[in-house]
């Protein structure tokens, strides 16, 4: 399992920062900020943190994480 620190991830990422790390749209990675469960492809939720400037920012933690929960290739 990858850390935060292994995957070289910034302490906060903007969606369209993350989108561009993990070769995903912008609007997908939206798309599964706002999912509560898997989509039909099996596609994970992100957890996202919505700052007062209405911007969404993903933590390194949080995205270590999810990219911790992909399927092996």
């Amino acid at each position: 399992m990858s850390t935060a620190e292994d995957l070289n991830l910034p302490a906060l990422m903007p969606v369209a920062d993350f989108a561009a790390r993990v070769g995903l749209s912008e609007s997908k990675v939206r798309a599964l900020v706002r999912a509560t469960k898997p989509d039909k492809h099996g596609w994970q939720p992100i957890k996202a943190k919505r700052y007062p400037d209405g911007q969404l920012r993903i933590t390194a933690a949080d995205a270590a994480a999810w990219i911790n929960s992909l399927p092996n290739a």
